[in-house]
C-alpha cells in the first residue's frame, strides 16, 4: 500500500521539482509553497471554464456523443471490438487489480469529467482532447491483451496502423501549412524597432512566444503577456489580482522607453494611454490624448485580413485562431466607417465589401457603430445585422450566437421597436442563459424578467 501511495505522488513530486529547473517556458512558474501547488492540483485557473452557470445536461450528452465517437474511430472500430475482447479476457482470467485500476483511470479521464459544469463547443473540444489520451492508450493495452487475442492483434494491428495512417494523413500531414507561421510574420511586420509587445490569450501568446523564443525571430522585441503566465520574463505572480496586475504592467510601461504594443480587448487591458489602432495590434502612446483614439492603416494588415477570409481552417483549433484575428480586425474596420475619415475610406472599402461575406466581421463592425454612432449609423447597422442573421452557424459558441441577438435587440430599441427588441434580448438570454449576458440586463431594465 505505501508502495503504491508513493508511486502515485512521483508524478507531482516530479511537476514541483520539473518546475525550479525554471525551464523559460513555464505556465505558472517555480511552485514555491502550498498555495502554488494547490493551484495547479485544484485546476484554480480553470475554474472558470470548468464550472460554467449555463451550463446543462445537454453540454454533457454533447461530450458524451463526442467522447464516445472518438473513443470508437481511434483504433477503428476492429481495433475496438478487440480491445473490448481483452478487457473481457482480462476478467475472465480474474485480474482484478489491473482491471479495475485500468477502468478507474479511464473513467477519471472520461465520465467523471461529468461533474465539472462545462459548456460543451467546438473549442472546448480542443480542451479536452488531451484528457482522452489516457483512455486510447488504456484501449490500446487492452486491444493486445488476453489468449488468442494478442495473435489476432499481432496480425491485424499492422493493418489498423496502415489503414488509420492512410485515412488521417492528409488532415494531420502539416508540412506545407503556413497558418501560424503566417500570423507571426504579419504581427512581427507591424513592430518597430526594439517594441515591447504584450500577449493576452492562447492565439498569440503560444504562437508568437514560439516564434521569439524558440525560433528566434525578431530578437530585439520584448514579449510579455499580461497574465504573467507561459513566459520566463513575467513581470508579478500570475495568482495577482487583475487590479494589481494591472498596476504592475502600467508601472513596467512607464518604466522602459520603447513602443509599447498590445493584442488584448480593451476592458482586458484599460491602461489608460492613447491608443494607435494598427488593425490586428494596438500601441498605447502619449503621442495623443488619454483614451483617444487614432487609426493606423497597413497594407500589411489589410492583405492579411483579406488571405484570412479565404482560408479553410483545417481543425477545430485553427477555426478558433481564424476567428480570434477576424475579431481583431473587424473593429478596426468599424472604427474607420465610425471617423468617417475621408483617407482611411477609400482604402479600406475592399476590405468592407469583403467583410460582408464574414459573420465575425458583420457583427464586429455593427458592434462598434452601435457602441459609438448614432442614428446616422442605424441603417448602416442593420444592414450588416441582416446580412450576418443570413451566416449564422449553429456551431457557432452560445454566446457568439447570443451576442448577435443581443445586437439586434438594441438597434430595434433605439430605432422605437419595443416589442420586437424584447423578442431579441429574450432570444439572446434563451441561446445563452449567463448572468453576463447584457440581454438579461436589458430585459430587466424594462421590467421583463429574463426567461420568464
Amino acid at each position: 500500500m505505501a508502495v503504491a501511495l508513493a508511486s502515485a505522488c512521483l508524478p507531482y513530486a516530479w511537476m514541483v521539482a520539473r518546475s525550479w529547473q525554471e525551464p523559460f517556458i513555464s505556465f505558472y512558474g517555480p511552485i514555491a509553497d502550498w498555495d502554488a501547488f494547490w493551484h495547479y492540483l485544484g485546476r484554480t485557473g480553470y475554474a472558470e471554464g470548468d464550472v460554467n452557470p449555463i451550463a446543462g445536461w445537454s453540454d454533457r450528452f454533447a461530450f458524451l456523443n463526442w467522447f464516445s465517437q472518438q473513443v470508437f474511430w481511434q483504433l477503428t472500430p476492429l481495433g475496438f471490438a478487440l480491445a473490448l475482447l481483452g478487457l473481457f479476457a482480462l476478467l475472465r482470467r480474474r485480474r482484478l487489480a489491473e482491471t479495475s485500476g485500468a477502468a478507474l483511470v479511464f473513467l477519471g479521464n472520461s465520465l467523471a469529467l461529468l461533474l465539472l459544469e462545462f459548456e460543451f463547443d467546438f473549442h472546448r473540444s480542443a480542451i479536452f482532447r488531451p484528457y482522452s489520451l489516457v483512455c486510447y492508450g488504456l484501449m490500446a493495452l487492452w486491444f493486445a491483451t488476453g489468449p488468442g487475442i494478442a495473435c489476432a492483434a499481432a496480425l491485424t494491428g499492422g493493418g489498423l496502423c496502415a489503414w488509420a495512417v492512410w485515412m488521417h494523413w492528409p488532415l494531420n500531414d502539416r508540412a506545407d501549412s503556413d497558418f501560424t507561421a503566417r500570423y507571426a510574420q504579419t504581427m512581427f511586420a507591424l513592430l518597430p524597432e526594439n517594441a515591447m509587445l504584450l500577449t493576452h490569450g492562447d492565439v498569440a501568446t503560444s504562437v508568437l512566444g514560439y516564434q521569439r523564443f524558440v525560433a528566434g525571430q525578431r530578437p530585439d522585441v520584448e514579449l510579455l503577456n499580461l497574465l504573467g503566465l507561459v513566459y520566463g520574463n513575467r513581470l508579478y505572480d500570475p495568482r495577482l489580482a487583475d487590479a494589481r496586475r494591472l498596476e504592475l504592467v502600467c508601472r513596467h510601461i512607464a518604466a522602459v522607453e520603447r513602443p509599447i504594443f498590445y493584442i488584448a480587448d480593451d476592458e482586458d487591458f484599460p491602461h489608460g494611454y492613447g491608443i494607435r489602432h494598427h488593425g490586428f495590434l494596438k500601441e498605447a502612446t502619449t503621442a495623443i490624448a488619454p483614451g483617444a483614439l487614432q487609426l493606423a492603416y497597413s497594407p500589411v494588415t489589410a492583405e492579411y485580413f483579406e488571405e484570412l477570409l479565404q482560408r479553410r481552417p483545417s481543425d477545430g483549433w485553427e477555426r478558433y485562431l481564424q476567428i480570434t484575428l477576424l475579431h481583431d480586425y473587424r473593429q478596426f474596420l468599424g472604427y474607420v466607417v465610425l471617423l468617417g475619415d475621408p483617407n482611411l475610406l477609400p482604402l479600406t472599402e475592399r476590405q468592407r465589401t469583403l467583410a460582408d461575406g464574414s459573420y465575425s466581421s458583420l457583427v464586429g463592425m455593427a458592434e462598434v457603430l452601435l457602441k459609438y454612432g448614432d442614428a446616422a449609423h442605424w441603417p448602416r447597422i442593420g444592414e450588416w445585422l441582416g446580412k450576418a442573421e443570413a451566416l449564422l452557424d449553429p456551431t457557432f459558441e452560445r454566446w457568439r450566437r447570443a451576442r448577435f441577438h443581443h445586437l439586434n435587440g438594441v438597434l430595434l430599441g433605439r430605432q422605437g421597436h419595443e416589442a420586437a427588441a424584447m423578442r431579441a434580448f429574450r432570444r439572446s438570454f434563451e441561446i445563452y442563459p449567463d448572468p453576463t449576458n447584457l440581454a438579461k440586463e436589458a430585459l430587466e431594465i424594462h421590467g421583463v424578467k429574463p426567461g420568464g
